[in-house]
């Protein structure tokens, strides 16, 4: 029996024992005159009470319950809604200030809301500003936990609180990253730089700054847009800029130093941080620059390099140095070893988890390669294809589609001399 917390003295503890066993067999005991002990075997006896009947309540369900067939693929839901990454995500906005840095920017009540809404969004779901729409309206409960109703506003203001966010972007970013740094200090040891881009499905013929380029996306055939970003050895941003859609990444960098320095001084207090970048901006020029400007770096190297150094990967795991990335399995490890020269320190890495992955995208490239070979020889020999010159053409296409795994086979057409004659 639980007695809860007694305040008796340890010396009447046989006596409280002696009331309760006499309750439990339906008699009266002589102690039962003491209030207090009564007191304290009325408590205990309610629980047990309470414990009895959820057992005997328990026992009755389990005698009464009776079973139905469920066929799981008929069963259908309806106007269901997530919840679990909107609390998180509407958390963090209340403990960054969101709305009170939004308030001094001049924005209303239902912008509030709207701005909470599309960025949580973006964060939770990213979508397009229409599929945005459809996500709040018909998946989320993040609508529930605003201060203003939106659910019969239309879908253009989505597209107006985005341009409304972005004319205060540089004052958000600036004030972001102090609230930032309050939740998560820290010492800004690295920074890393790099730039993407997205592309616009429509003609976005009056937006200055959609250009045609190389899209990291496949999609070179729409007007694009570039984004660079600076974010800390955390993650977090320290500010962001947006150019044309053509811009060449390499040329970014020495604006992107001037308005590092310019955004906040504090960030740097006595020494200044290491620019991380990866080689499509590690050019000659913008390493003379982060050297002008007495700037570390780190980049990955333009050329192959690492052909000059087999005789060191050979004896990679014997005479690097062993990182270990959170795993103590061999495939997580990283190994290392620093080459100095008279300016510089040359990294070499080697990783058995990386070796993996790159064989297993060569075998997923050369299983694809070789099965296009094959619809191809069924297409030809079911006579779908009949012209020797559309079947080279067929072979070119697929040999342009995986050049890495074309170079390691002899594809050939052999004509019979009937075939021969028709071409």
């Amino acid at each position: 029996m639980h007695l809860g917390t007694l305040e008796l003295p340890k010396s009447d503890w046989p006596k409280l024992a002696k009331i309760l066993e006499a309750r439990l067999a339906g008699q009266n005991s002589l102690f039962e005159d003491d209030t207090q002990m009564a007191n304290a075997a009325d408590k205990a006896m309610e629980y047990y009470s309470f414990v009895q009947n959820k057992a005997e309540e328990k026992s009755t369900r389990k005698q009464n319950q009776t079973f139905c067939w469920i066929d799981l693929e008929s069963v259908e839901h309806t106007m269901t809604r997530s919840l679990g990454p909107e609390l998180v995500a509407h958390a963090f906005w209340e403990r960054l200030g969101f709305n009170q840095l939004l308030q001094t920017c001049g924005l209303s009540p239902s912008e509030l809301a709207w701005a909470q809404a599309v960025v949580l969004g973006r964060l939770i779901e990213p979508a397009s500003e229409r599929q945005t729409g459809y996500w709040l309206k018909k998946k989320t409960s993040l609508l529930e936990m605003l201060e203003v109703d939106l659910t019969e506003t239309g879908k253009n203001a989505i597209y107006e609180i985005g341009d409304t966010l972005l004319t205060h972007k540089q004052r958000l970013e600036q004030e972001l990253r102090k609230q930032e740094e309050a939740l998560f200090p820290q010492e800004h040891a690295l920074f890393l730089y790099d730039l993407t881009n997205t592309y616009f499905e429509g003609g976005a013929s009056k937006n200055t700054s959609a250009m045609r380029g190389h899209s990291k996306e496949k999609r070179s055939d729409c007007p694009l847009v570039t984004l660079a970003l600076v974010v800390d050895n955390q993650g977090f941003q320290i500010f962001s800029q947006i150019y044309k859609g053509n811009q060449s990444e390499p040329e970014t960098l020495d604006e992107i130093l001037k308005r590092l320095y310019a955004e906040d001084e504090t960030l740097f207090k006595e020494t200044l941080p290491t620019i991380v970048m990866d080689r499509g901006i590690a050019t000659r020029s913008n390493l003379e620059l982060l050297k002008a400007k007495d700037y570390p770096y780190i980049v990955v190297e333009r050329r192959a390099t690492e052909k000059d150094y087999v005789k060191e990967f050979i004896l990679a795991k014997d005479t690097f140095e062993k990182i270990e990335l959170g795993s103590k399995e061999d495939s997580s490890a990283v190994y290392v070893k620093k080459i100095m020269s008279e300016d510089a320190c040359r990294v070499l890495c080697w990783s058995e988890g990386r070796k993996q992955k790159e064989r297993a995208m060569d075998t997923l490239k050369e299983k694809r390669f070789l099965e296009d070979l094959e619809r191809l020889k069924a297409s030809v020999s079911k006579k779908g294809i009949l012209l020797a010159t559309k079947v080279a053409e067929r072979v070119g296409r697929i040999k342009e589609r995986y050049p890495s795994m074309s170079q390691y086979y002899t594809i050939s057409l052999e004509l019979d001399e009937a075939q021969k004659k028709s071409d």
